[in-house]
């Protein structure tokens, strides 16, 4: 069944402490998304995010929020804890 969700990531002052740039398993987002209740798995790239859904991948375009705060990490700039949200269809 499809049905669209919305989920609200928050990215903390501990993961953008935690994690690393040009990772991304381990980059700020990604770290964000793995706290998320209900996310088993999932990378975060500049221009989309693959979370697992129990039975495979779904991948989701970025908001350019979240996309540009990426960038900002990978090239080394200082960024602050922000809130973004994902849309998606879940085909599980």
């Amino acid at each position: 069944m499809r049905r669209r969700q919305t989920i609200t990531i928050i990215v903390t002052k501990d993961d953008i402490e935690n994690g690393e740039g040009n990772d991304p398993l381990s980059c700020p987002v990604a770290l964000a998304l793995h706290r998320h209740d209900g996310l088993d798995d999932a990378c975060a790239y500049h221009d989309t995010c693959e979370i697992w859904n129990g039975k495979g991948y779904v991948e989701i375009p970025m908001p350019k929020k979240a996309s540009r705060f990426i960038t900002r990490v990978d090239d080394g700039k200082a960024v602050k804890p922000f809130t973004f949200t994902l849309s998606f269809r879940d085909e599980s």
